[in-house]
């Protein structure tokens, strides 16, 4: 059985998701079920400056300390622009989305 992909999602993609359009109840209904597949990864790590933002340098120091494979994030200023970190592809959402659409139909 293949490895499950471990993905990132940056803190603005979860938020234009679920925190800008649903009541508390279905913002607390989504936060419920990720947390059914949600791994939590802590990093005391960080890394030399990369995206020209300290707060997306922390983000791909989570992606490295959870050993993702993808980083999700809406960022086009920083984060979008490096393509990719090390072994960390970053995509746009709907990237994502297209992706994981794409695998589900095989």
């Amino acid at each position: 059985m293949a490895e499950p992909l471990r993905v990132v999602f940056d803190v603005n993609v979860l938020f234009s998701w679920v925190g800008w359009r649903g009541t508390a109840e279905q913002i607390m209904h989504v936060i419920v079920e990720l947390l059914g597949f949600t791994e939590m990864a802590t990093t005391g790590t960080t890394i030399p400056a990369v995206s020209g933002n300290r707060e997306d340098d922390a983000v791909l120091a989570c992606a490295m300390a959870g050993r993702a494979r993808l980083l999700v994030s809406g960022d086009k200023r920083h984060l979008l622009k490096l393509h990719r970190y090390y072994d960390i592809e970053i995509i746009s959402p709907s990237a994502f989305l297209e992706r994981v659409g794409r695998s589900t139909r095989r």
